[in-house]
């Protein structure tokens, strides 16, 4: 293969053109001569190299177990990508082209790296690794850090114009990074660090915001300031309210405050237009906001541990993915069959007693889930859901499933685990794009002769009790 894209990474040295390939293995046979291995024992080219290709070029390059990089590689003339995993690392030869560069130290603790002079490098990754004293971060637009210590490096970051930082698994005080005016996008995850949000305002071009375990207090009121933020996560943190402001955030689209204390939302949020995901479970929220009705641009929902009986009517006409998981009532409410659009529903442990004839306005539906429900029979409708491709009923008392579902021509999977199932309908097994079934129903169920005698050969488990 030495056209398009390959998707990942590949050893393949077949993939690539004549001068490709012979440049690779000089750089190999070099590793072999110099002894470049921390495990001397590792000496395939599977263990060393892996490319990214287009039409025959290594775009991308992947190197593991090396101390030294090989100097022969600096020849190749469209690389753009570098990911290095060692434990030590000597500098770097210089990269003409290299846009990415990322560095994984696999040893213990934190160790320095010199990524050398690379004139092109615009996005740098560094896990594990810490630049040497001085060294500067130069016109970086991309910076991520893992597994480091942020305090000293703090000045030489606020002397980067960066567009995108991102901080993980990290510690120190990091609000010197809201003094980075040219921000567009801040994502913090999981970090023993102190912040103050206090000044946030600053970054007047910020588009996303993630704050996600990073032990935050307070959500100030000039939130409500960053005009284009179109992405704010504030999961898995300390915060019990959130500012009224957060309803001027016109640009926003998506919306995170899972695992979050709160008890209530600003019903500013109703003015949010774009709003197209917003995402609050595990909160001490167990109703949903009657500004809901307003959120007429809703791609995704995902309801916890709310009353289904609570819910107000709901315009959902470009939803395309509801789940509720934990809620408390017998009936999903009317407003979901309207969601035309939608091509996933899951419904798990929640007691629903019934799927109404309505399931079959979901036309587009691809998967539809049921767990833990008391659901006992599904509606002659879904073979109306002729998008259907999986399709799965777990630890539910259903007794029945319709004939219609012999209908549907791009089911590849459905799993049933019923012991109160009857009998499984004849031809699903032999649907034309059907690849998996699985079972585990009761011992006096009726199964057909076609799934018995799998004449097309797919993969069925079952499992009688």
């Amino acid at each position: 293969m030495t056209q398009g894209m390959l998707v990942g990474y590949t050893s393949d040295l077949s993939v690539l053109n004549d001068f490709e390939r012979d440049l690779v293995l000089l750089a190999f046979r070099e590793i072999q001569l110099g002894n470049y291995f921390h495990n001397p024992r590792r000496t395939s080219m599977k263990d060393v190299f892996a490319w990214r290709v287009q039409e025959g070029n290594i775009i991308g390059l992947h190197l593991r177990h090396l101390g030294t990089v090989p100097r022969f590689l600096d020849e190749l003339p469209r690389v753009r990508e570098l990911i290095i995993f060692a434990e030590d690392l000597d500098p770097l030869p210089t990269f003409p082209g290299i846009n990415r560069l990322v560095l994984v130290n696999m040893g213990l603790g934190v160790r320095i790296v010199d990524w050398g002079i690379q004139p092109s490098l615009r996005m740098l990754q560094l896990i594990g690794f810490q630049p040497p004293p001085l060294k500067e971060f130069g016109n970086l637009r991309t910076l991520s850090l893992r597994r480091i210590h942020f305090d000293p490096l703090a000045e030489r970051i606020l002397r980067t114009p960066l567009k995108r930082l991102e901080l993980s698994n990290i510690t120190g005080d990091i609000t010197p990074v809201l003094q980075l005016h040219s921000l567009e996008d801040l994502e913090v995850f999981i970090a023993d660090v102190q912040i103050s949000l206090e000044g946030v305002s600053q970054l007047r071009n910020l588009k996303t915001l993630i704050l996600f375990d990073v032990g935050l207090d307070n959500a100030p009121e000039e939130l409500g300031e960053l005009k284009h933020l179109e992405y704010l996560d504030l999961g898995k943190n300390n915060l019990a309210m959130l500012p009224e402001s957060l309803g001027n955030l016109r640009s926003l689209k998506i919306l995170k405050l899972r695992s979050n204390p709160l008890r209530s939302l600003p019903s500013g949020l109703g003015n949010l237009k774009q709003l197209i995901e917003i995402d609050f479970r595990e909160t001490f929220i167990k109703e949903v906001p009657a500004f809901f009705q307003k959120l007429t641009n809703l791609f995704r929902l995902q309801l916890e541990q709310v009353d289904l009986m609570g819910i107000p009517s709901l315009e959902l006409r470009h939803l395309v993915y509801l789940s509720f998981f934990e809620c408390r009532g017998t009936e999903l409410p009317s407003s979901i069959w309207s969601a035309t659009e939608l091509t996933t529903l899951l419904v798990w442990q929640t007691p629903i007693e019934t799927i109404p004839p309505s399931i079959g306005k979901l036309q587009k539906l691809r998967w539809l889930f049921l767990r833990e429900t008391s659901v006992t029979f599904l509606p002659s409708e879904i073979g109306n859901l002729t998008h259907l491709e999986k399709l799965n009923v777990e630890n539910c008392p259903l007794r029945t499933l319709p004939p219609e579902i012999s209908k549907l021509n791009n089911l590849e999977f459905i799993s049933v685990h019923s012991l109160e199932l009857e009998e499984f309908p004849l031809g699903v097994a032999t649907l034309p794009n059907i690849q998996r079934i699985e079972l585990y129903v009761g011992s006096k169920c009726r199964l057909p002769p076609d799934l018995l005698e799998n004449p097309k050969g797919i993969t069925i488990y079952v499992k009688r009790d």
